[in-house]
């Protein structure tokens, strides 16, 4: 059985997919397909999952855009990213699952590293756990968060 507190951060699945010397990987951002407007239609992403797993590719990577900011450009991914991670992980059996990133600023730290060890644990060590402090300025007064002290919240 996987026990993440026991092994080196080199030995982690996820990592050795992703990260070997010498070699160029690639990965996805998820979801993959374009659409018009603010909610992707999230058909046959299981399909282009399972298919990228079996071309080789190293990642798929999920965003963590907790509110929808019309100004900003991208709306990004509008579902969250635990959910879809969950999702992902239960039909998949290689590719490792990244974030890129989690907002920790707007986020439960406590929350985070559970829902970050639940992932990993039930996709058998495939996550690669990135984050952030967050750039969305409609966010930080969302969550009461004070963007000037984003840089010292996501440190602590």
């Amino acid at each position: 059985m996987y026990q993440p507190s026991t092994i080196p951060y080199q030995e982690h699945r996820g990592f050795k997919r992703t990260f070997r010397q010498g070699h160029l990987s690639l990965g996805l951002f998820f979801p993959l397909e374009a659409f018009e407007g603010d909610t992707p239609r999230m058909l046959d992403q299981v399909a282009l999952a399972k298919r990228a797993e079996a071309l080789g590719f190293s990642a798929l990577w999920f965003r963590d855009v907790p509110l929808r900011d019309p100004s900003f450009g991208d709306v990004g991914q509008v579902f969250d990213p635990w959910v879809y991670l969950g999702y992902m992980a239960a039909h998949t059996t290689k590719i490792a699952l990244g974030t890129a990133s989690i907002a920790l600023t707007l986020r439960n730290p406590l929350h985070t590293a559970k829902a970050a060890a639940s992932i990993d644990q039930l996709s058998g060590g495939r996550l690669l756990l990135g984050v952030a402090s967050g750039d969305r300025p409609v966010e930080f007064p969302a969550f009461s968060v004070d963007p000037e002290k984003r840089g010292e919240i996501f440190q602590e």
